[in-house]
């Protein structure tokens, strides 16, 4: 049997999850400090695997992790917002399959 797809946000539902999804529109967090960059014009930080770093804890990463760094002269909000090329929909994903990797 398929998985279905949500009609929101596109992503496959594995079965037996429950799912939901949120446009954060412009909203930007550090994905390891969680601080709030929305209304920042702080610049710099890097990008681990598909994880947003600020510019605060960029030296808290092994350089050998780091995919990329933000470009001088943009913001960290301005550089993450064009990495996520539009698509600022986040997933939830609970449930006995929602991590069907972790079995």
């Amino acid at each position: 049997m398929e998985n279905k797809l949500c009609s929101k946000c596109n992503h496959e539902i594995p079965q037996g999850s429950d799912h939901s999804c949120e446009d954060i529109g412009d909203t930007v967090v550090c994905d390891l400090c969680n601080e709030n960059y929305t209304n920042s014009e702080a610049e710099g930080g890097c990008l681990v695997g598909s994880y947003a770093y600020c510019p605060k804890c960029v030296n808290r990463v092994e350089q050998r992790f780091i995919d990329a760094f933000c470009p001088r002269g943009l913001t960290f909000k301005q550089w993450v917002l064009l990495l996520r090329g539009g698509n600022n929909t986040i997933r939830f994903d609970t449930g006995d399959n929602a991590m069907p990797w972790k079995k």
